[in-house]
């Protein structure tokens, strides 16, 4: 009898021990397409064959001259070396058929958002094959190679498994302290076919539950900050555009464009940061530090979207709260144009200077003073003494103050 057996290779080469993929083990001749297991009924897993395994070829194979069987002649098998062969056969359909159940199991829980349950399988399961915990979740994976995480973030749990969980399936696994933080992140990151991430699936859950995905989005970010929102699916998106997609509501859209919007001046990809902005982009986000995106945007020398956080015609802040943020200092008491001027950034001086003394000579003469009083603070030497000042120190120089000397440098 024929029998097709699945193999741990791939088309690129063999897969480590713990990359087993789930096998499908059966004794027929019709396995020339590829087969799946249905799972939950919405998901399937997919298994193709890898090679044949023909248990009559196995026999020693007799050579046409004089009749001599190969065992005979030492150059082929013996019947020990065939009794090795179909143990190892049977130990792998043995194998094959543990991991389809497991991962069955796993994903099954993932998807009807037991997030308990999913924790103890894994954690059995790497301790009875000496793996970690956050390795079963990585490596296991449907036809699709989606993770239990991807199951878990697409999950809509019903009312008895909330009440039974007590916690969203996503907080549980992500935000439990039961995981090394890097191996959050890795999960957080993994695609599947279509290039999709786990936060990408929970922000098109906006068309079912609304609410559960704002939350599952907070979730997210705070398990692996918002670097997640700048990944791209293999058609180009982002969890942005996967959320206006789903009819995501003001609150998920705009968490997504601030993320976004910090992320993109990090990068100093001003283009971005600027279209972000000008798009409604949350500008008073406060990040460690006392940073806001102004302080990024002066420092980075993003002139665009520093240009567009300070256009008058925009809506989003008032006059007011600009010039809140603009005098907002960091906690090293620095504001805005304190940090552009230190860096040389003239456009970005040119668009902190008050109106008026903002030409360009103007600005100039403003950086060469601020470099020149950070260079002089940096090299004079610290005194014991108290400060003491004289007449000419009473009053104190405001930013725009300068000699005519500087003023015509």
């Amino acid at each position: 009898m024929e029998m097709a057996l699945i193999t741990r290779f791939s088309a690129v080469g063999r897969m480590p021990r713990s990359h087993f993929r789930l096998l499908l083990f059966r004794e027929n001749n019709s396995l020339s397409d590829p087969h799946f297991l249905l799972v939950d009924g919405a998901h399937y897993i997919e298994y193709r064959r890898i090679r044949r395994y023909n248990r009559s070829k196995m026999a020693s194979k007799t050579k046409d001259r004089g009749g001599t069987s190969t065992s005979e002649s030492g150059g082929g098998q013996t019947m020990q070396q065939e009794s090795a062969h179909e143990l190892t056969a049977e130990t792998q359909a043995s194998k094959m058929s543990e991991e389809r159940a497991f991962l069955t199991k796993l994903l099954e829980a993932a998807l009807r958002g037991e997030g308990e349950k999913v924790k103890t399988v894994s954690q059995e399961y790497a301790a009875s094959h000496n793996i970690t915990p956050h390795e079963v979740l990585s490596q296991f994976k449907d036809g699709h190679k989606r993770t239990a995480i991807h199951f878990a973030c697409t999950s809509l749990p019903s009312e008895d498994v909330l009440k039974k969980e007590g916690a969203d399936i996503v907080e549980v696994l992500m935000l439990k302290n039961w995981l090394p933080q890097t191996a959050v992140e890795s999960m957080l990151r993994q695609k599947d076919d279509n290039g999709l991430t786990p936060l990408m699936l929970v922000a098109q859950l906006s068309e079912h539950d609304p609410d559960l995905s704002r939350r599952r989005i907070a979730f997210l970010f705070q398990a692996a900050g918002p670097k997640l929102a700048l990944a791209r699916s293999s058609a180009g998106a982002t969890p942005l555009h996967y959320a206006a997609g789903a009819g995501a509501s003001r609150d998920t859209i705009v968490s997504l464009y601030q993320n976004a919007l910090v992320m993109a001046a990090a990068a100093n990809n001003d283009a971005a940061a600027k279209a972000l902005v000008q798009r409604g982009a949350d500008r008073a986000q406060i990040l460690p530090g006392n940073v806001t995106i102004y302080h990024m945007a002066a420092d980075l020398n993003l002139v665009g979207t520093l240009a567009a956080l300070l256009d008058p015609s925009d809506d989003q802040m008032d006059s007011e709260q600009t010039v809140t943020y603009l005098a907002k200092q960091n906690d090293l008491g620095e504001t805005p144009l304190d940090l552009a001027a230190q860096e040389g950034h003239l456009g970005c001086v040119m668009l902190l200077l008050p109106d008026g003394h903002n030409s360009e000579e103007e600005a100039k003469a403003y950086i060469k003073k601020i470099q020149a009083q950070k260079k002089g603070t940096s090299q004079a030497p610290k005194s014991t003494k108290p400060d003491v000042k004289g007449d000419d120190d009473k009053e104190k120089e405001t930013p725009l103050d300068k000699t005519e000397e500087e003023a015509k440098q």
